[in-house]
């Protein structure tokens, strides 16, 4: 393992394909005690489940990552991570945005302030000129993290709210009344559900996927529009299906075979009074039908049939998607937590480490 010690932190770089047990047991340690910190509320994974996530993540073949495990050198535990990453041109957003590279920077709050992000940053810097690349991507759901990037010159470029409700909570009456007049506006469009998407579906879904993603609102993030591909699809799905994740997705089909809408629900089974509804959309062409309650609300009553023990549903909103937040507003979802997409050029950070 290649190591350095920078202002009383080590720093360890991180090979998940060839890390020993009792590493995994030190990560393990850190990853469930910021989760503690960080999402008190939410229940934590079985450590193999956890490590099957981190390693698919961290060995995801459209990454190119360097990633760093920041070190206390006298206990040998974990006080943060460091990763550098770029997505390959086979990636959904390195597609057509090949000036983008990914910056991470945890720190527990002990070390904070001690002049560790900067010497990091020092190292993203020049890994970004050797890259080219011109702009930074990140997130957070830390207000501290996002005024510590306006700090040194970036932007918090859009906020996102993660929503939530308790099932009990929802009006079953009302969502089957979305669902009825749903069908009575769009008589001779087919709502159908699919755990795997078929392949003769594949391509329009994927097409509309597409579109529908790049719909939703960037607010100030700069970057082009994502791809997704029936590649990615497949990708994703392989993914889900080794981390025992099933997903059921919604769709609403045009008699000319067009998906016009789609939604998509997820759910662990190590997470079983959850689930997270991902992307809900309609193709603009569609809006105005009625098509987003009408699959929101179907969703919603086929999910409480296949996970009877769920309690709660969370989602995530651009703070500005105001169609989306006004449906779920009427379902009753309310704000759970803020998550900050974040934005730096490469020359803000060589001005800020100049200026330092």
């Amino acid at each position: 393992m290649d190591t350095k010690t920078v202002l009383g932190v080590k720093r360890a770089k991180i090979d998940f394909d060839s890390i020993t047990e009792k590493d995994w047991e030190r990560y393990l340690r850190y990853f469930k005690s910021e989760h503690k910190r960080l999402r008190p509320d939410d229940p934590l994974e079985p450590d193999e489940v956890m490590k099957k996530r981190i390693h698919q993540q961290m060995n995801d073949p459209q990454m190119i990552l360097d990633v760093e495990s920041l070190e206390d050198p006298e206990s040998g535990e974990m006080v943060g991570m460091y990763i550098y990453g770029t997505p390959t041109k086979d990636h959904p957003i390195g597609a057509n945005n090949p000036f983008l590279g990914f910056v991470v920077i945890e720190l527990i709050p002990e070390y904070r302030r001690r002049g560790i992000a900067r010497i990091l940053l020092e190292d993203a810097l020049e890994k970004l000129d050797r890259d080219g690349k011109t702009v930074v991507f990140g997130s957070t759901n830390q207000s501290d993290g996002a005024e510590f990037v306006k700090h040194i010159g970036g932007q918090v470029g859009q906020v996102n709210i993660v929503n939530r409700v308790a099932v009990k909570d929802i009006d079953m009456d009302m969502m089957r009344e979305w669902v009825r007049v749903g069908r009575e506006r769009s008589p001779k469009t087919r709502l159908e559900f699919y755990w795997k998407i078929p392949d003769a579906l594949a391509e329009e879904y994927c097409r509309t996927y597409e579109a529908t993603v790049n719909q939703v609102p960037r607010d100030n993030l700069e970057f082009n529009d994502m791809r997704f591909s029936v590649q990615d699809l497949r990708k994703q799905e392989k993914e889900h299906e080794a981390a025992g994740v099933k997903v059921l997705t919604a769709v609403t089909i045009e008699p000319d075979g067009e998906v016009s809408a789609l939604t998509e629900l997820t759910f662990s089974p190590t997470n079983p009074t959850r689930l997270s509804q991902g992307l809900t959309g309609t193709l603009e062409k569609h809006r105005g039908r009625g098509l987003g309650k009408w699959i929101k609300a179907a969703m919603i009553l086929r999910a409480i049939e296949e996970f009877p023990n769920v309690e709660f549903i969370t989602t995530g909103n651009a703070t500005t998607n105001a169609p989306m937040l006004s449906i779920n507003e009427r379902i009753g979802f309310k704000k759970y937590k803020e998550n900050y997409g974040l934005q730096i050029t490469r020359d803000a950070i060589a001005k800020y480490l100049k200026k330092e």
